[in-house]
């Protein structure tokens, strides 16, 4: 599998931009000209407002835009998950559906909750490898996964089932995944804002992904503040002011400028600091500053501009 799809899987805590940098590296990836697979795991919808799509189902839905490439988006949920692998490895005609009407998957996995991430990460695994005659059916699939506080145990599905199934066809399946999840060409990135609850709960999902020996990417510092240019002295914007005859206000908008660079300098510097603990922990780290956008749907393609894909993909 050394030339397998890449399998990108985007975690962050709450309120640091997960569901969006997903987004954005999923929609980078297509512009870049790859045929795309972008997954939300937690059926929060979150995909749906920011591809424009009224919602984002179990089937994966083409999604069209401004890309080379081509893009598709799904939403797994654990119960047609399950009626998928019932009549995987029990070939009993309608099983699945009967499974769906009657609620019984409802209970089976409230049951044994590690079973519900071993359907939603089996799912996303088998697209990731799914072959669509001599080559793979997508370059990549990218994944918004549970927060950091929770994403190593959704990850370690060879735990999840050892403590459900005995050996036999569902554990082996399990394996299969845990390979494909502990992949080289698999990364989990890291999404952190400036704050610091954030910060602790990345490195902390660092050491627990490590120790789970799966391969962590890159650590996107999301809303970094945008770097202010350089100005020279007072003296010396007063003189590029009255060459570009500001007039009698060169003085006044001088200092003005002047004090938003200082308070510009201080921001960043602010950010810099809460991230730095980051940087002990060896990975990449991918400054992704403020942006604008007219609407929900714009901001992913504008992101997706910001996004070093050399680094993701590990060429950088």
């Amino acid at each position: 599998m050394t030339s397998a799809p890449m399998l990108h899987i985007v975690s962050g805590k709450g309120g640091t931009g997960k569901s969006t940098i997903a987004c954005a590296l999923a929609v980078a990836l297509a512009e870049s000209g790859k045929r795309v697979l972008v997954v939300e795991t937690e059926g929060r919808q979150s995909l749906a407002a920011l591809l424009g799509l009224q919602s984002t189902g179990y089937t994966e839905t083409r999604v069209t835009g401004p890309w080379a490439g081509a893009l598709w988006a799904q939403s797994i949920e654990p119960a047609p998950a399950l009626a998928d692998y019932v009549g995987m490895f029990f070939p009993l005609p309608g099983a699945g559906s009967v499974l769906q009407r009657s609620g019984a998957t409802t209970f089976v996995t409230a049951l044994a909750p590690g079973l519900r991430d071993v359907l939603i990460t089996g799912k996303f695994c088998e697209a990731a490898r799914r072959r669509r005659g001599p080559s793979y059916q997508f370059d990549a699939v990218v994944v918004d996964a549970p927060p950091t506080g929770r994403v190593h145990t959704f990850l370690n599905v060879t735990n999840a089932v050892s403590m459900v199934s005995p050996p036999g066809t569902v554990r082996a399946h399990a394996e299969r995944i845990r390979e494909v999840i502990g992949h080289p060409r698999t990364r989990v990135h890291l999404v952190v804002n400036d704050d610091e609850a954030a910060v602790s709960e990345t490195r902390e999902a660092v050491v627990a992904l490590e120790a789970l020996n799966i391969h962590v990417g890159a650590v996107v510092h999301n809303r970094a503040p945008a770097a202010w240019p350089n100005l020279p002295g007072p003296a010396r914007v007063e003189e590029l002011l009255r060459a570009a005859n500001v007039g009698a206000q060169r003085q006044v908008l001088a200092e003005a400028l002047l004090r938003a660079a200082d308070r510009c300098a201080a921001r960043t510097a602010a950010s810099d600091g809460a991230v730095a603990p980051l940087h002990e922990c060896g990975h990449p780290i991918i400054e992704v500053p403020e942006t604008t956008a007219a609407t929900v749907a714009d901001l992913p393609l504008r992101l997706a501009r910001l996004i070093d894909l050399e680094i993701i993909e590990g060429r950088g």
